[in-house]
C-alpha cells in the first residue's frame, strides 16, 4: 500500500468537499499507476485497442471542447460512462466510479460550481473503466 500522505488544509474558504476531491483524486492516481493505460489521450493516439469507435469520437469530440467549458466536458465525459456501463451491463465496475460520475454529474447538471480536480476526476475514473473493460 502507497504510504504517500495527503495533505490538504481546511480553512474557511476550503470546505470538506474540496478535501475529499483531493484524495478521491489521490487514491485514482494511485490506481491508474497500476493499469496499462493512464491517460485517455493515449486511446485516442493508439488504435491497438478494443474500444469502439463510437468512444473514440466522444474522446476526440471532449479533446475539441475549451478547456474551460467545464459544463460541457462533464457531460461529454459522464455520457462516454453512460455508453459504456449499458453496452456492458454484466461487468463489475469498481463501485466508486459510479458515485464519482453520479455526484459529479448532479453537481453540474444542477449548475453547482465544478473545479479542474472534479475533472480530473472524472477524466481519472474513466481511464480506470476503460482499462477494466477494455484492457482487462
Amino acid at each position: 500500500m502507497d504510504k504517500k500522505l495527503i495533505y490538504k488544509e481546511a480553512n474557511h474558504s476550503s470546505g470538506t468537499r474540496e478535501i475529499c476531491n483531493h484524495i478521491v483524486c489521490k487514491i485514482t492516481l494511485d490506481i491508474l499507476n497500476k493499469l496499462k493505460v493512464k491517460k485517455l489521450q493515449y486511446f485516442i493516439q493508439n488504435d491497438c485497442f478494443n474500444i469502439p469507435y463510437v468512444i473514440i469520437k466522444f474522446l476526440l469530440a471532449y479533446q475539441g471542447v475549451a478547456s474551460e467549458n467545464l459544463n460541457a466536458r462533464i457531460a461529454l465525459l459522464y455520457a462516454i460512462y453512460v455508453y459504456i456501463i449499458a453496452e456492458h451491463p454484466c461487468a463489475k465496475i469498481r463501485q466508486f466510479i459510479s458515485k464519482i460520475y453520479d455526484r459529479i454529474y448532479n453537481e453540474a447538471r444542477l449548475c453547482l460550481e465544478v473545479d479542474y480536480r472534479e475533472l480530473w476526476l472524472l477524466e481519472n475514473s474513466l481511464c480506470i473503466l476503460i482499462n477494466d473493460i477494455y484492457l482487462e
